[in-house]
């Protein structure tokens, strides 16, 4: 078994090394022309790209790029023009520690077949070796992934968090000593962290779940799995939702309300707020530590406080609800004992790291005060902010209902209130309300369940659609909102006269 651990620590830093070796010598010698010339500007002048910002990448490019010995306070400063080769390296070396870390996925996960006996024949340790060469050299040539390697993108570096997140999860099913609870606080810092990258890592979630149930579980069954997995794509919304939005939406109704009704300065809200919450994650780690009475009283309270003081602020009303999490969780935990007081102890952990890792994005407004030439959105109050991590401007895509690409205006009947808007005023140290936020609200008979092709508004993908599809189209009474005529796919000159 020794000579498995080490034959597979090896190979797996040789994966690393092939796969940069690769990366560099096909890497983009300056910036490609889309997002990456935005993204290795940003890099090297901390400046604030467009939403939701990937505050560490830019962080971690800026790291990058400082060893071109370039100056970003002087224009043409000597090793300017290999800053952009810089930030397509970040990217080399991310994609190359994604392969290594696919390569020891594979190789654990044959492992668990292969060696279940317990025998560690030669031939046997070829075989999961070889596996895992061949998951991670086939992997290295992907075109996704390749693309993604050699160019300054987020996606190169999201690709590495998601293998890493895999791969700890698979350390930690393996681990059966006492402190083996500790991966998954690893994996809830790392998830954090690469929010500020790319939300493509929250994709693995679903997947740590199912793991869990398996190692943690006795008797499995479908009905099992199925829940597990629901959990899974609850912990993803969660961070999604509560994590990512909803907390930015509790310090902006809390500045709001600190501004506005009490008539203190900017920002004193957000401090309160975020005391607050930190005092409510430790109060409640205390007492999952200590389980005395005491200590229960004092959490509960704080957590009811945190709760209350949700209600009374401007929100949206399922983050009031989903706060409930926390004395809801200390009820159970006090009801049902020592078990399960751990598992909430491990939960709030988990918030807690997923939180110092989301603290990435301080650098956001920080950089937006600055004022640097790239300010996309200029998010520099909570309000501003929220909209800018919520990709406000690019519109809601619906998954589950709504209309599909061949919806136009006409199909168009009204529009629906999604929120307030609040800007800070240039004439007095107060909020003001610049109007409600807008959706349209369309035909019933144009909406369907799971509208996949769902860009209506850009005309380029709507072509796109239509040629793979070959779709009939429809005449609608401009009067009455009705369908009045079909064409056929070939009859698209006729339905425009």
């Amino acid at each position: 078994m020794q000579r498995y651990k080490q034959l597979n620590t090896i190979f797996g830093w040789l994966t690393f090394i092939f796969a940069a070796v690769v990366y560099t010598m096909t890497m983009e010698s300056s910036g490609s022309f889309w997002d990456c010339g935005e993204f290795v500007s940003g890099c090297f002048k901390q400046q604030v790209v467009h939403p939701p910002g990937s505050p560490w990448f830019l962080m971690m490019g800026r790291i990058f790029s400082l060893f071109t010995g370039a100056n970003p306070l002087v224009n043409g400063s000597p090793g300017c023009s290999h800053v952009a080769q810089s930030v397509n390296f970040m990217s080399a070396l991310m994609t190359a520690a994604a392969i290594m870390f696919t390569f020891w996925i594979v190789t654990y996960l044959t492992h668990k077949f292969v060696f279940r006996d317990g025998n560690y024949t030669t031939g046997r340790i070829v075989m999961v070796i070889g596996a895992g060469l061949i998951a991670a050299t086939s992997a290295t040539f992907l075109d996704s992934l390749w693309f993604s390697a050699v160019e300054g993108e987020v996606y190169a570096t999201s690709q590495f968090f998601q293998s890493f997140i895999l791969w700890a999860i698979m350390k930690w099913d393996a681990d059966d000593g006492k402190y083996s609870d500790h991966w998954l606080v690893l994996i809830a810092y790392m998830t954090g962290v690469s929010i500020g990258v790319h939300l493509l890592s929250l994709l693995a979630l679903p997947a740590i779940a199912i793991v869990f149930y398996y190692k943690r579980f006795k008797n499995h069954s479908v009905l099992g799995w199925v829940l597990a997995t629901g959990v899974g794509f609850f912990i993803l919304l969660f961070y999604m939702k509560y994590i990512i939005s909803f907390t930015l939406s509790y310090f902006a109704g809390m500045d709001l309300f600190f501004v506005n009704n009490l008539g203190f300065g900017f920002n004193s809200g957000v401090l309160f707020g975020s005391v607050l919450l930190v005092v409510v994650i430790v109060s409640v780690l205390w007492y999952t530590h200590t389980g005395t009475e005491r200590d229960f009283q004092i959490a509960m309270g704080i957590s009811i406080l945190y709760v209350l003081i949700g209600f009374v602020i401007s929100d949206n009303f399922l983050a009031k609800v989903i706060r409930l999490f926390y004395p809801v969780g200390l009820y159970l935990s006090y009801r049902y004992g020592y078990n399960t007081r751990r598992y909430f102890n491990i939960a709030i952990l988990s918030v807690a790291f997923s939180y110092i890792g989301y603290l990435s994005y301080l650098m956001v407004p920080i950089r937006s005060i600055a004022n640097p030439p790239i300010n996309m959105n200029r998010p520099t109050d909570p309000f501003a902010l929220k909209g800018y991590v919520d990709r406000e401007q690019y519109g809601d895509r619906p998954l589950l209902y709504g209309p599909d690409y061949t919806v136009s205006s006409y199909d168009i009947v009204d529009y629906i209130k999604t929120g307030e808007r609040w800007a800070k005023s240039p004439t007095s140290n107060k909020y003001v309300d610049e109007g409600p936020k807008q959706d349209y609200k369309f035909r019933d008979d144009v909406n369907m369940l799971f509208p996949r092709l769902g860009f209506w508004q850009e005309d380029s993908k709507k072509a796109a659609y239509r040629a793979w599809l070959n779709p009939e189209y429809n005449v609608v009474s401009r009067e009455s909102r009705q369908v009045v005529r079909t064409f056929p796919s070939s009859g698209l000159k006729q339905a425009n006269d």
